[in-house]
């Protein structure tokens, strides 16, 4: 019989988000692995393969989404331990914490935010001290554990990832701007969240500068974004499929404020997708982003400098040579954040 992983998620899988599609992502890859995965989440009526185009096939266990938070962490911790999954594997806290103190069965949590109240962190101390894992997104995610006294020995840096295979089979890039219905105009392409934190309101003083691109935003429009469209700003909504977006443009922009909650601890979805695309990449110079790629991969920028993202913008589509080298090398530093080598790793720890 095979091994079987329960993934618990406390969240409603009816609209797709980022956290969403990474889990649907991480579930596709365990079953690559030759395990059972069951996701057991909240949400009504979810065509998994329509919304988050998943291909592997796994169970899905999905209950009524309901108001309140912590009543749905406990249902959702009460339902898995009655499936006796081998492992569980989840990022909500309050399930982790339930599963851990109340069952046998090894759990492994992931941290995606370590800027926490009081009340969080006594309580992720309980959950430390009975999980068998913890993974943390980023190395100075799991720098700041080990600083507070965590054991490291039970701390695994796994940054996010990425579906490789989505992007190898890619069509050209004259392809995919034919398929987005664009003309010969240069492009700069935003994929992702669309709110204040993301420093859109920079790349819209550059969209002002440079009046002969095109600046395309995909993602759900927040009010904030619908503030700053103009001729040549232009937002696109939600887009199904990232990686044509990511392979037609001429550079992709990766931003965020300093006023971003979880700047020092993010491992940013976009980041690697864009990477994976073969695009040019501009991106905020901050320690976790440079985990993941250094100055020969991609062109950095000072964090809240709206003329240096000017300046690196032109540099950027000026000198297409430097522009290809660090793409190609982007292309070949992500290979090693694909969503089956980050399973490999959490699988590590079931029995």
């Amino acid at each position: 019989m095979r091994r079987r992983i329960l993934y618990i998620h406390n969240s409603d899988f009816s609209s797709p988000a980022a956290n969403k599609l990474q889990v649907a992502r991480m579930c596709e890859a365990f079953v690559r692995q030759g395990v059972r995965c069951e996701l057991l989440a909240a949400g009504r009526d979810v065509d998994f393969k329509k919304t988050y185009r998943v291909r592997e096939k796994f169970s899905k266990i999905l209950i009524r989404p309901g108001k309140f938070f912590l009543w749905r962490s406990l249902r959702l911790a009460i339902i898995g331990l009655n499936r006796k999954p081998g492992m569980i594997f989840t990022r909500d806290l309050f399930s982790a914490f339930v599963c851990g103190w109340f069952s046998s069965v090894p759990v492994v949590y992931e941290l995606h935010d370590y800027v926490k109240p009081l009340h969080w962190r006594l309580l992720f101390k309980l959950v430390f001290s009975r999980v068998r894992a913890i993974v943390a997104i980023s190395e100075m995610m799991r720098q700041d554990l080990i600083r507070d006294g965590y054991d490291a020995v039970k701390i695994v840096t796994l940054q996010d990832g990425v579906d490789l295979a989505r992007y190898t089979a890619l069509p050209s890039r004259v392809a995919c701007r034919k398929k987005l219905g664009w003309g010969n105009e240069k492009v700069i392409a935003h994929v992702g969240t669309t709110d204040e934190h993301r420093d859109l309101q920079s790349l819209y003083y550059v969209s002002k500068k440079l009046k002969d691109l095109i600046f395309r935003v995909y993602g759900k429009e927040s009010d904030f974004v619908r503030g700053l469209e103009g001729n040549n700003f232009r937002l696109e909504g939600f887009t199904m499929k990232p990686e044509i977006v990511c392979r037609a443009a001429d550079l992709l922009f990766c931003g965020y404020r300093s006023s971003q909650p979880t700047l020092r601890h993010m491992s940013p979805l976009k980041l690697f997708e864009y990477m994976a695309s073969g695009t040019p990449v501009v991106a905020v110079d901050t320690p976790s982003i440079r985990e993941v790629a250094n100055d020969s991969q991609v062109f950095y920028y000072r964090i809240d400098d709206e003329k240096d993202l000017l300046a690196t913008i032109r540099r950027a589509l000026t000198d297409e040579k430097e522009s290809k080298a660090r793409a190609s090398r982007a292309l070949r530093r992500v290979g090693r954040f694909s969503w089956d080598a980050r399973a490999k790793e959490i699988l590590r720890f079931m029995p």
